[in-house]
């Protein structure tokens, strides 16, 4: 019994002196050495592999983690001080970019960056290996790995690709961030077999986050060629744009490249396209033309086309990250159950069991290396559900069956062995969700809390949430009470992390998701965004009068003082308004977003319009292209100036500039908008703008414009300036009677100008000597119209009566010799008054007549014959 002990504690002896030798030799004097305790080093990642990686264990929580540490002292011996600095700044980019990111595929961050006079070190989830690590790749790492894990199965190479082009999509579209170094030491494989991006050394942000596609910095191949190669890039996994000289800008194509170059060196058993030897003078494009076909034979039939595409040496046809996780290269049975296994949390009780009943079958197809990583860390999450432990026991022990005995202390017996006690020495992330749903069941239930405790933390216990009734819940709608009641369980391991709340059928809200579709509308092309705004107002109609419990009300209440606020729809002008202003500076979308903000500054007072609109409305007012803004515009300026009017400082601003922009605009339908609005809003135009500003440009549009009755027509201005508009009008006129371009018909006259003299004539404004200035016109265009309309009417009249005696002479049965005699001569006397008709009267004469003329002269002709 003695002997046992001591060799016991022989044991535990020599573990402590290795876990405290491995402590002090890794991080000596660093910071996270007071955090975390190191057990055994198991990987490598980073630039060539210089990261040694760590499991580890927080000492506070212990929480297991893995542990990045780069040696400063080895690196001492590589390089020299300058080049030394460089390696070190390069990792503290790649972290601190890391630590700024939070997304399912891409590692996650425990502890920030420290540094030390000895190593850089940080930590963050537990780690397997990085996946040049698993491809055979063993610099700084320990000796003994297991063999088995240099060879993937398809199933973990698509499930493993399917996660970084996620991680990818969330860096393009979410972070315009381009990665730039895709390589097998910047992917790490974590303790369930996810992969996860990392490695963010030579990233790149967006040159502009608005433009489409997005474009990102060239990263030259040729200037790295003289620093250590730890400090380039991977040239095995660049794209053959980067070799270009002449291109200056990349797109998130390129990344693509490089997954395609990093999905074929995972089919060809760690070996990549075309190696370099870490040397980049060696690569070129051509390398890439030359490659026959059968160096693909090395990937699976049915996978093959959807990598060549992704190696396209045309950037345009590579598929983006989203186009490639729809590819039918994902469409696998096993692919698809782990997607399902990671989704979960999104699904009741009956659609898992519903899948459950189903899983043993696609067990028997999936290798027991996934089954033990993917699937039972998965299972084990159902065991705080006792509904559904007799849907996910028979799995568990299928698949406990296959293993041996240290595979089952391992992976069934550690995850799953637990008797449901809950520990409570630490906190998790989980109760953070519990005080979620805490705050969301008091939004519902009208401020007051589930249950209120005065203050008195005395007053609060575990036994009350147990004793609560399911009424209490009544106040949620029932379609998001499970929901909620699952942020509210007692077991922190059932509540859903806040991604997996926010992925709930809970926010599948048409509102909600319009709300999110403006928070990302930087991501889309326009075309995506113009055809969002079209069905905009539909939606705009069914959002709430007012959002409850919402601070932006109560706050706007207090700051304008006012009491019994109206129900103003204040979700629409905090979040779309602001939203919809943005795209202000994309000129091409404002006509698409111009409609939506009239149709919320409707529903607005004059108080909320000049808080809430005005201030980025008015920077559209300068935009002359494109012209369907100015239509825009116009067509509502009867609202415009009805909320202006209140402001006539406002008014003189900006609606005024934009008026006279308006008839200074090259296009005529903006001009005929304006004019025809300006007589409603003429009253409100002072002595100086009217004299200086407006009438001028009327006077300029009416000289130019070839739609004089159009001016004539639209272009009254109102009583209080009528004594300046008779003058010019007046004058116009007569220029225009007296014009041999520019003529003034009849028609015009009677139909246009003459209406628009008339009432012009009795305006109170009017001097006496304009006044008979403007009767002596109308009395001489009345003569002109009674002159020619009797000369005209004079000779249809003879036209008539002579077509009527040749009717008549046509009737006869049978003509004679002098009877037809007669008929010429009537025709030929007919001819001359025609002729002389036409010569007298073509001015008077319109084109319908003279074209009725001529069909008559040809029947006389036909007679004639």
């Amino acid at each position: 019994m003695e002997s046992v002990l001591n060799r016991i504690r022989d044991t535990v002896s020599s573990t402590v002196i290795q876990v405290t030798s491995n402590l002090s030799t890794a991080l000596p004097g660093n910071p996270l050495t007071r955090e975390y305790d190191l057990s055994r080093h198991v990987a490598s990642a980073g630039p060539h592999l210089c990261l040694k990686v760590f499991d580890a264990v927080k000492k506070s929580t212990r929480e297991e983690s893995a542990l990045f540490l780069c040696d400063k002292k080895s690196l001492d011996q590589k390089f020299n001080k300058k080049d030394k600095e460089m390696v070190l700044e390069i990792i503290r980019k790649g972290v601190n970019q890391l630590t700024r990111l939070r997304h399912p595929s891409l590692l996650t961050i425990h502890h920030n960056i420290e540094e030390s006079r000895d190593s850089i070190a940080f930590a963050t989830e537990p780690v397997t290996a990085s996946l040049a690590n698993l491809l055979g790749q063993r610099d700084n790492t320990p000796i003994s790995t297991d063999p088995e894990l240099f060879d993937f199965f398809d199933v973990e190479i698509k499930y493993g690709l399917l996660k970084i082009s996620e991680g990818l999509a969330f860096l393009h579209n979410d972070v315009k961030l381009l990665h730039r170094n895709l390589s097998p030491e910047s992917i790490v494989v974590n303790r369930n077999g996810v992969w996860k991006i990392s490695g963010f050394d030579f990233c790149a942000q967006a040159i502009s986050a608005t433009e489409s596609p997005l474009k990102f910095p060239h990263l030259n191949a040729s200037n790295y060629a003289d620093i250590p190669a730890i400090c380039q890039p991977n040239p095995d996994y660049m794209a053959p744009e980067y070799m270009d000289r002449d291109v200056t800008s990349v797109e998130t194509s390129a990344d693509m490249f490089s997954l395609g170059l990093l999905t074929f060196t995972c089919y060809n058993k760690g070996k990549p396209l075309l190696p370099s030897a870490g040397n980049l003078k060696l690569r070129s494009v051509e390398q890439f033309k030359r490659l026959p076909d059968s160096t693909f034979n090395c990937i699976p039939e049915d996978s093959r086309s959807h990598i060549k595409l992704l190696l396209s040496l045309d950037s345009r046809l590579r598929p983006d990250a989203i186009q490639f996780s729809k590819l039918h290269f994902f469409d696998d049975i096993l692919v698809k159950t782990l997607q399902y296994l990671d989704a979960l949390y999104q699904w009741d009780n009956l659609q898992k069991s519903q899948f459950y009943k189903g899983l043993p079958e696609l067990l028997s197809q999936m290798p027991k290396r996934v089954k033990l990583n993917r699937v039972v860390s998965s299972l084990a999450k159902e065991y705080v559900n006792p509904d559904m432990i007799p849907f996910v026991l028979p799995n568990i022990l299928l698949i406990a069956k296959e293993t041996d005995d240290e595979e089952f202390q391992k992976w069934i017996n550690k995850l799953c062995g637990h008797s449901g006690h809950i520990d409570v020495t630490s906190v998790e992330t989980s109760a953070d969700m519990f005080s979620l749903g805490l705050l969301t069941f008091t939004c519902y239930n009208k401020g007051k809390p589930l249950l209120p405790s005065a203050g008195n933390l005395k007053l609060r216990s575990v036994e009350q949430f147990k004793r609560l009734p399911d009424s209490t819940f009544n106040c949620i709608p029932e379609d998001s009470r499970s929901h909620i009641k699952l942020l509210l369980s007692l077991d922190s391991r059932l509540r859903p992390d806040a991604i997996q709340f926010s992925k709930l059928h809970f926010f599948d809200d048409i509102l909600v998701k319009t709300l999110q579709y403006l928070d990302a509308l930087y991501q889309w092309d326009n075309l995506q965004k113009s055809q969002f705004y079209k069905g905009l107002p539909e939606l705009l109609s069914q959002m709430p009068k007012r959002v409850k419990l919402n601070r932006v009300v109560s706050s706007l209440a207090k700051e304008d003082g006012r009491r019994g606020v109206p129900e103003v729809d204040y979700s629409k002008l905090n979040r779309v308004v602001s939203s919809l202003a943005k795209e202000y500076v994309n000129p091409d979308m404002i006509p698409f977003v111009l409609p939506n903000i009239l149709l919320i500054a409707k529903e607005t007072d004059d108080e909320e319009f000049q808080k809430w609109i005005i201030p980025d409305l008015v920077t559209v007012f300068k935009h002359k292209e494109p012209i369907q803004i100015g239509i825009i515009l116009m067509q509502n300026m009867d609202f415009l100036v009805s909320k202006f009017k209140t402001k006539p400082d406002s008014l003189r601003e900006h609606i005024l500039p934009l008026i006279y922009r308006s008839l200074d605009s090259d296009a005529q339908q903006i001009q005929e908008l304006c004019l025809s609005v300006i007589p409603s809003m003429a009253h409100l135009i002072d002595y100086t703008a009217m004299k200086n500003s407006l009438l001028p440009r009327l006077k300029t549009i009416i000289l130019n414009t070839k739609l004089l009755s159009s001016c004539f027509t639209k272009g009254r201005i109102g009583c209080k300036a009528a004594f300046l508009a008779a003058n010019i009008t007046v004058a116009i006129y007569k220029l225009a009677m007296n014009s041999n371009k520019l003529g003034l018909t009849k028609e015009v006259i009677a139909t246009k100008v003459v209406p628009h003299l008339v009432p012009l004539s009795i305006e109170n404004g009017l001097t006496l000597q304009q006044f008979q200035t403007i009767m002596s016109l109308v009395r001489e265009m009345l003569c002109k119209i009674e002159d020619e309309q009797q000369v005209k009417l004079e000779q249809l009249n003879s036209i008539k009566s002579q077509q009527q005696s040749l009717f008549n002479s046509t009737q006869q049965k049978s003509p004679t010799f002098d009877n037809l005699s007669q008929l010429t001569n009537s025709a030929n006397s007919f001819s001359p008054v025609l002729s002389g008709a036409n010569n007298s009267t073509a001015s008077a004469l319109t084109l319908e007549d003279k074209e009725r003329l001529a069909k008559q002269s040809e029947q006389n002709e036909r007679l004639k014959a």
